[in-house]
């Protein structure tokens, strides 16, 4: 075969085999159909499904011109959320411990100083009290018996003198207490030996009942006997403890005396080793003391109260949590209602002021040039004031959002209502007015066109209006001028042929609305 052949073989080896034509066309045409029919059957069955919302309008009244001078900048809104002012506080425990018991939840009211907010447990701390107590008792009677030997050492230096005038009487003393105990010996043996006589008396008696002779009174009566001698071998072991007490004090007497009387000096320097003794045991009180003292405000401090009042805005542990002064940063996505993005572990709970509070508000950065300290603003929560709150621009935050393109501005508001908490959403109206300067002359004033609408069809600075054409609403923001019988004049961009929704609370711009007969 030649190399031609070969080639050949090779070529038609390579070559693709012939396939079936497949039917992918055909399935992709069929889901197109499929596709378009089910577009045409939701555009035709949309309105049934999801019918207009019936509202009802009333048409706008051409009002009174107004005055406009060119220093006015508008309005401007925006939305935030409500936070403590100027922040909420942190209840975090000053000792380490785990949680008993919570003795608060969200809403609650504190007073400062009062309210516990939770109780800890911590046995060191608890043990270290307990052991503080017994080391400052041990420290009071060290201290105690410095002195005691201190008023001996002193007392005995002033009769040290009028020792050696007695030296002969309480050697005769010591000879006395030394007979004294050796009578009390005697008088134990004695005792010793009527209380054997007695037991011996008792056996016998015993022995003659038993035998049938004997009386029971007999038995009785030498019973008694033994008691009684009994009681008089205690009373002899007694007088001969005291016999041997006494004798032990007055030789101890005898022996100082006599050193005294040897030699004075050493009584002297006894005295001024008590002092120093009394000086260093008082010192090791005011440090046991001291020690007792810290750990009984650390047990103190296992029962955590309220630092100020307020009311609980939220909860940071719970009964087993391990808290204290000592946490770590809990990093958090997103800002909570404080304005902080990191939170410290170990925290109890937050509390805050709700007559003060201040809303956050995230303002476009094309809004924010007419926005500074002092600027008014009306402050709304839906669904939760029925008038804007009133409030004041207290600073704008030095650094700005990228992602949002916005800069925060903080609002303080004047008399929030109760039903008003941190972490609400709201929105903010800003009156945006620019002001004159010194050097820069007024510009002259211009007349604008007013309306008069219903009171009820102005939300949150703004009006919806009816779109007959589109059967839409359409937000339209408006300057409240003044409002009389149920009547608002607004100054915006309205006309004679504008029809205004009431009582729009529930609508969001371009919502499919009817207007109803």
């Amino acid at each position: 075969m030649s190399s031609s052949d070969d080639r050949l073989n090779v070529l038609q080896r390579s070559a693709p085999v012939a396939r079936p034509p497949t039917r992918r066309g055909a399935r992709l045409t069929a889901l197109a159909l499929i596709l378009g029919v089910l577009a045409v059957a939701w555009v035709a069955l949309k309105p049934m499904l999801f019918p207009p919302r019936p509202v009802e309008v009333a048409p706008v009244e051409a009002g009174e011109a107004a005055t406009s001078t060119a220093n006015r900048a508008g309005v401007v809104e925006a939305q935030g959320w409500i936070e403590a002012a100027p922040w909420p506080v942190s209840v975090r425990p000053l000792v380490r411990g785990i949680v008993e018991t919570m003795e608060v939840v969200e809403g609650d009211e504190v007073v400062a100083n009062t309210t516990v907010i939770a109780t800890l447990r911590n046995l060191d701390v608890e043990n270290e009290a307990v052991l503080a107590a017994a080391a400052l008792d041990a420290a009071r009677a060290a201290e105690a018996e410095a002195k005691a030997r201190a008023d001996v050492a002193a007392s005995l230096r002033e009769q040290l003198l009028a020792e050696r005038a007695r030296r002969t009487e309480l050697e005769g003393r010591v000879e006395e207490a030394v007979a004294a105990m050796q009578a009390a010996e005697e008088s134990v043996r004695v005792a010793q030996a009527a209380r054997e006589a007695a037991l011996v008396d008792v056996e016998a008696q015993q022995r003659l009942l038993d035998g049938g002779s004997g009386l029971p009174v007999a038995l009785a009566r030498a019973e008694a006997q033994l008691r009684e001698a009994e009681a008089r071998v205690r009373d002899a072991e007694a007088g001969l403890l005291r016999a041997r007490a006494a004798h032990k004090t007055l030789q101890g007497v005898y022996e100082l005396a006599r050193e005294g009387v040897d030699d004075p000096r050493d009584a002297e320097g006894e005295v001024t080793r008590a002092k120093a003794a009394v000086v260093a045991a008082a010192a090791r009180t005011k440090e046991a003391e001291a020690r007792q003292q810290v750990a009984a405000s650390n047990v103190a401090q296992l029962e955590v109260r309220a630092p100020s009042s307020g009311r609980v805005l939220r909860l940071e542990a719970a009964p087993g949590a391990l808290v204290g002064p000592q946490g770590d940063f809990k990093e958090m996505g997103e800002p909570s209602a404080s304005g902080t993005l990191n939170r410290m572990t170990g925290t109890l709970c937050v509390l805050y002021v709700p007559q003060q509070l201040q809303a956050r508000i995230d303002v476009p950065m094309g809004s924010v040039g007419g926005i500074v300290p002092g600027t008014s603003a009306e402050i709304s929560v839906e669904g939760i004031t029925e008038q804007p709150m009133v409030g004041t621009v207290s600073r704008l935050v030095r650094e700005a959002d990228l992602n949002k393109n916005t800069l925060q501005v903080k609002v303080t508001l004047d008399a929030p209502p109760e039903s008003v908490v941190p972490e609400m959403l709201c929105r903010a109206r800003f009156d945006v007015k620019a002001k004159a300067q010194p050097d820069t002359p007024r510009v002259s004033a211009t007349q604008v066109a007013t309306w008069w609408v219903p009171a009820d069809a102005v939300v949150d600075g703004a009006v919806f209006l009816h779109d007959p054409a589109a059967r839409v609403a359409r937000r339209v923001t408006v300057d409240v001028i003044e409002s009389r019988d149920g009547r608002t004049r607004v100054a915006g961009p309205l006309g004679h042929s504008s029809k205004v929704i009431r009582r729009p609370q529930a609508l969001e711009d371009g919502m499919r609305v009817e207007a109803s007969s």
